[in-house]
């Protein structure tokens, strides 16, 4: 069990794997980043844990676009929540950003593109 207010490394072969599954190759090797435990709250009835974490991943090899070669790829991104104990229930709320850099060469011209995605979540019980 932790405690509230401990850190601790990210699993970075399950990051790969996760990234994997939405067609992103990264290296483990290349993962790096910190989960914290911000909170243990009642949510909908029941305990939930609030989480944060941050995570850096180097050498990230997105899809590309036919004719697209990506030279280098880098992404770093913060997430956090209130997750249920019992998994069995959805987030009570949930909130990713994400920054990626990416160097790339289309048709022998290099392109730096710099991409920030936000997401913020929130759910709860229908009452009736």
């Amino acid at each position: 069990p932790r405690k509230v207010g401990e850190s601790w490394p990210i699993n970075a072969e399950n990051a790969a794997k996760d990234a994997g599954d939405h067609g992103i190759v990264i290296d483990a090797k290349g993962i790096s980043g910190t989960m914290t435990l911000k909170g243990v709250e009642i949510a909908n009835g029941g305990k939930a844990l609030r989480l944060s974490a941050a995570l850096e991943a180097k050498n990230v090899q997105p899809p590309a676009a036919p004719g697209v070669t990506v030279d280098s790829c880098n992404v770093e991104g913060h997430f956090g929540g209130l997750f249920p104990v019992d998994l069995a229930q959805r987030p009570v709320e949930s909130e990713m950003s994400m920054d990626m850099t990416v160097a790339m060469t289309t048709k022998g011209v290099k392109v730096q593109s710099k991409t920030h995605m936000s997401l913020k979540e929130t759910t709860s019980p229908v009452k009736k």
